[in-house]
């Protein structure tokens, strides 16, 4: 199922509705990695949290969850500061680390983080792109980073990967499908390595333990 190159990878379905598919999906010797969860931008409750405990005996992780400040005005902010809530706390109940998505909201996120995440596991921000200041906050509540091509390509994301440092940082392909991955993931390596000034074959390496780390505690 993975392409040549990709030794791990963990799937994401934070919409109800891809909850099941991905639930049937295939796995390969424990190389397909599942998170389930609900996305902020999606008009979900405390029924909807109730049936996403349905899937998490079976998951590696919760997740995408977090804010969005692109969908505050249609789905309000204490509403998702609610979901997020509701669901570190399966997360704390499960044992498992949650993925976080956040765009614009980085203060509500710090605070919500701070006052709800007591579980054994950490947390990763997807999509990274934060400032080096929000960034180092986040490393010092336990916060992993992971990062595609298509945010690298901004200042503020190469600041938050510098921040994040060697042993905070995993690759993404932020893709809706596997096809393809292998060939984003290798962009994403390459312009890693040039931020941080490493060789392409040490960044993945250390992605990948990174990655071993955050999901098994390896």
């Amino acid at each position: 199922v993975l392409e040549s190159g990709i030794s791990k990878v963990c799937l994401s379905a934070c919409f109800e509705k891809d909850w099941r598919c991905l639930s049937r999906f295939g796995v390969d010797s424990g190389k397909i990695l599942k998170s389930y969860g609900l996305h902020p931008a999606s008009k979900a409750g405390n029924s909807e949290v109730e049936r996403l405990k349905n899937f998490l005996p079976k998951a590696d992780a919760v997740g995408e969850i977090g804010f969005d400040s692109r969908s505050f005005s249609e789905f309000g902010k204490s509403s998702q500061r609610n979901l997020f809530s509701l669901q570190v706390e399966l997360a704390s109940e499960f044992e498992l680390p949650i993925i976080v998505h956040c765009v614009g909201a980085w203060g509500e996120l710090i605070e919500a983080l701070s006052e709800n995440f007591f579980g054994k596991k950490g947390f990763l921000i997807h999509g990274a792109a934060c400032s080096a200041d929000i960034a180092a906050r986040l490393r010092k509540l336990g916060g992993y980073f992971s990062f595609g091509e298509r945010n690298l390509r901004f200042p503020k994301a190469a600041n938050c990967l510098r921040e994040a440092g060697e042993d905070r940082f995993l690759l993404e392909s932020d893709s809706d499908s596997l096809v393809g991955a292998g060939a984003r993931l290798d962009r994403a390596a390459k312009m890693s390595a040039e931020i941080l000034g490493l060789g392409v074959d040490r960044v993945a390496e250390l992605s990948r333990l990174n990655f071993d780390r955050f999901y098994h505690g390896e």
